[in-house]
């Protein structure tokens, strides 16, 4: 997504839920992570700008649908159901469903 670009190498974090306050856990156990004043203002700016898509629900940046529904050479007609949104990834790194 856009609001991490800045970084050399993805993040992966997960938003987790506490006791009515929204936290990030950044792991940094496979590598060592940084956090720098511009790191947590990308992570911040994510919270304000990445939303659900309207259409399938999957993160959205930006917009009501995600680029994946707002790609118009996407057949609308044929549906991908995925068990875990990381399947997302897998199938779009194939480059091979176009629904």
């Amino acid at each position: 997504m856009r609001a991490m670009e800045h970084t050399r190498e993805p993040l992966s974090f997960m938003k987790m839920h506490g006791l009515g306050n929204d936290f990030v856990v950044l792991d940094g156990r496979a590598r060592r992570i940084t956090v720098t004043p511009g790191l947590a203002r990308a992570i911040a700016d994510a919270k304000e700008r990445v939303t659900f898509c309207s259409r399938c629900f999957n993160l959205s940046e930006g917009g009501e649908e995600c680029a994946i529904c707002r790609d118009p050479r996407r057949d609308a007609h044929v549906v991908c159901v995925v068990e875990d949104s990381q399947d997302i990834v897998a199938i779009e790194r194939t480059q091979e469903f176009r629904g």
